[in-house]
């Protein structure tokens, strides 16, 4: 048995086609992918496999428009076309993220309208469910009533992932992954639109374009990718407890799902605590983000390891079929 079939990924593989030319046929190819019929066999999935590229355009064009309506907005007061900002600038990051774990799911076995299903879906289920317990309007003091909002929060997300994963019953934690992104990207959405809709605005209800509005952003944009991290870390947890199967009680037990969730209540309450709204020691964030970004890229490594075992165990089954069949 040859060993050509056996084939092998890394995490620089994630970001190793982002600056290549693209053509129009791959964006159509990319968009098609996990349907029944383009979803390929656990033997090809690997060689098949297109490098996550599209979310760094995706990333690029929502970008230069938000931009561009945040100007038009602030240079000609029209507050006629603040909805486009909130769409735009609510979606730039959560959404290209999204993407980004939608490409890295090797297996190709979930469509990106579905992810779109749950974004909606998802996004306004969480939303609406973490307003029926006004927390931080009942505890008086403020550490406290954010601490318990993050156990509350991540509470009610784990709760939505788990239910679409069980509906999927993924094999593979990249799925988890995938349906946590999703999930959790509805929600970052709707708490960025949310605040900004809120945002203090001059008497035309134009934002003005100066550095405590562009600060505000800013905020934003690392709280929806904070967010959306989160429900990663829960989704790849949660994947790899159940392997497949029915839910069990016996999975929420399960350390490698318990080690996502708990890291990710401690990291949400430790972002939101009122310290680190201060003066320089807002900085602190970024290292919250990037201990975020850490522990999903461990989570990744370990999807494409488990990818990369069933793919080539898949080709060896194969070929030690064919060797027989030849005999």
């Amino acid at each position: 048995m040859s060993s050509s079939g056996i084939k092998s990924l890394h995490l620089k593989d994630l970001f190793s086609d982002i600056f290549r030319k693209h053509s129009k046929t791959e964006i159509e190819d990319l968009f098609i992918c996990g349907t029944e019929k383009t979803t390929p066999s656990e033997r090809s999935m690997i060689a098949s496999w297109p490098k996550p590229w599209l979310h760094s355009r995706i990333f690029a064009v929502l970008a230069v428009l938000s931009i561009l309506v945040l100007a038009t907005m602030s240079l000609l007061s029209d507050s006629s076309i603040m909805p486009a900002l909130i769409v735009f600038s609510s979606v730039t990051v959560s959404f290209s993220l999204m993407v980004f774990f939608w490409e890295c799911n090797v297996p190709r076995n979930i469509s990106i309208f579905y992810c779109v299903v749950l974004f909606l879906i998802g996004g306004i289920v969480l939303t609406f469910l973490s307003e029926l317990i006004p927390i931080t309007n009942v505890i008086r003091d403020q550490t406290v009533s954010y601490i318990l909002l993050a156990v509350y929060q991540e509470i009610l997300q784990t709760a939505v992932i788990l239910f679409f994963i069980m509906q999927k019953r993924p094999r593979y934690i990249l799925n988890g992954i995938c349906i946590g992104a999703a999930v959790s990207c509805g929600f970052a959405c709707y708490l960025f639109m949310g605040n900004l809709y809120f945002y203090n605005a001059d008497q035309t209800g134009a934002l003005i374009l100066d550095g405590q509005t562009l600060h505000f952003f800013y905020q934003l944009a690392l709280m929806s990718a904070a967010r959306l991290l989160w429900g990663v870390m829960e989704g790849a947890g949660l994947a790899a407890a159940s392997d497949g199967k029915p839910f069990e009680l016996s999975m929420l037990k399960d350390i490698r799902f318990l080690r996502m969730f708990i890291a990710a209540v401690v990291l949400h309450s430790l972002y939101f605590l009122p310290f680190t709204e201060h003066g320089s020691i807002r900085i602190i964030k970024w290292a919250f983000l990037i201990l975020s970004f850490a522990i999903v890229l461990t989570q990744l490594s370990a999807g494409l390891r488990q990818a990369v075992s069933i793919s080539n165990a898949a080709w060896e089954a194969d070929a030690a079929l064919t060797d027989e069949l030849e005999e």
